[in-house]
């Protein structure tokens, strides 16, 4: 018995299979492989914006036409070029795939890649889609005698609709049988961009997407393997926990520095002496809403004596809740401070000051050096201990256009706030300036008006 919805839909099969034949006559077929594979990664929409700045920057990749990028672009073409966006999302489209790619993005990133796909093939209907992809399935079954087919797509919901249009109920199940028995054979990926209202998609062995596609375990491994400090892979697990929501993106600049710059520079954290780690006390200055002490406070709650967060602002109700979070409620101020450092037990030193204010660069350093700097462990005196001390601070620049005098601005901007934070015109400042030692890096979370100058004092 047939309806008239039922006739009309194998009416409108009939017209697109008639119309499909003659354009594959034609070379004119709807679903057509692109001019070049296109990689799709589905990463945090949190640092998606910086992921893609690692992309486009020349000096990662001598080709910079051979790797253009876009994020969720409402008209990104075959050919690949670039097309630039301001709207949030998730998903990164790009030439080249930037995973493998020499230097294109730091294994630190990758715990911020959720999947990977590479997809040759697209169209705008998903009926016509649907018909290549059962052609490619049907050349694969005639080729061997069990074929398990895996669909990834994204989005998520969009595997159900394809599993029902792709297989009948008897194929369904058997396919789930299968693989509930042994790995899939073929890995079905499919990536619809609403923006382009087009369905991008590619079938790959089972070989071929485990060698070339990073899965969800790749993804981890890769970014586990890149942590060299034994605290700093319990801090990588701790810091990802599904329980830990970061209140702001200052958690994942934190995250980054301790996980992964600081091993990378043998810069030791917690500071220890002799592998003995004394509590000690971290200073977060411009603290609202308390990302750096959010982290700090869960992942070196054992080590952290008190983290004194210096904000008049509010701190979010989960990090103010924390026992070993102190909030001051002032701007930063000498007195207000030592007020609170007097009443902790006296081998109990500041070891590190965070920084993240809405000033520039020099200004923060100055106001650094003069507010909290002195309470630093090592600073004003010979210290207790030979462990280092930390300063980490986000250094806010203005925007150039010209990517070449934003290069010389930025130099300028890091040399003056380190000039203010260590006072370079004391008489001192030559002994002073050798216990000192700067890196500056732009990290993932970092905007394109943003660096961290990471300080040393030894």
């Amino acid at each position: 018995m047939y309806t008239v919805a039922s006739l009309l839909d194998e009416m409108k099969r009939a017209h697109l299979r008639e119309t499909r034949k003659q354009q594959q006559q034609q070379g004119t077929c709807c679903s057509y492989p692109t001019a070049k594979h296109v990689w799709v990664l589905e990463v945090d929409s949190t640092v998606a914006a910086r992921l893609v700045t690692l992309m486009t920057e020349e000096e990662l990749s001598g080709d910079a036409e051979s790797r253009q990028v876009v994020v969720m672009s409402a008209s990104f073409n075959n050919e690949g070029s670039r097309v630039t966006s301001n709207l949030p999302a998730s998903l990164i489209y790009s030439t080249t795939c930037a995973t493998t790619t020499s230097k294109t993005l730091p294994i630190e990133s990758y715990k911020h890649i959720k999947r990977q796909f590479c997809v040759s093939h697209a169209g705008h209907d998903l009926d016509w889609v649907v018909q290549e992809m059962k052609g490619r399935i049907k050349a694969v079954q005639a080729t061997s005698d069990c074929v398990i087919v895996k669909i990834s797509a994204s989005p998520k919901t969009l595997e159900d609709r394809l599993h029902s249009l792709l297989f009948d109920e008897q194929q369904q199940q058997q396919q789930k049988q299968r693989q509930q028995q042994q790995e899939y054979t073929h890995l079905l990926q499919v990536v619809y961009s609403p923006s382009e209202a087009l369905y991008r998609w590619q079938l790959h062995t089972h070989t071929h997407a485990h060698t070339h596609l990073l899965s969800s375990t790749a993804l981890a491994e890769a970014a586990a393997s890149a942590v060299t400090h034994t605290h700093t892979l319990e801090a990588t697990e701790a810091s990802i926990t599904p329980q830990i929501t970061p209140v702001c993106r200052a958690y994942h600049k934190l995250a980054q520095i301790l996980e992964y710059t600081f091993p990378s520079l043998d810069w030791p954290f917690p500071p220890h002496q002799d592998g003995i780690i004394a509590p000690f006390c971290v200073v977060d200055v411009g603290a609202s809403p308390g990302g750096f002490t959010q982290f700090l406070s869960h992942v070196y709650e054992k080590e952290i004596y008190k983290i004194i967060a210096v904000d008049p602002g509010c701190l979010h109700g989960s990090v103010v809740s924390r026992e070993n979070v102190l909030h001051v409620p002032h701007l930063a101020s000498l007195m207000h401070i030592s007020s609170v450092v007097t009443s902790f037990p006296a081998h109990v030193h500041i070891k590190m000051i965070c920084c993240d204010v809405n000033v520039e660069a020099p200004e923060a350093a100055a106001m650094l050096r003069t507010e909290v700097l002195p309470l630093l462990h090592g600073y004003a005196s010979l210290p207790s201990d030979s462990s280092p001390s930390y300063v980490v601070l986000t250094l806010k620049l203005k925007k150039v256009s010209s990517p070449l005098q934003k290069q010389k601005y930025i130099q300028r901007m890091v040399s003056r706030a380190i000039s203010a934070l260590i006072d370079v015109d004391e008489e001192c400042s030559t002994d002073r300036k050798a216990k000192w030692q700067f890196h500056v890096c732009h990290l993932l979370s970092n905007t394109n008006s943003e660096r961290t100058l990471l300080c040393k004092l030894n």
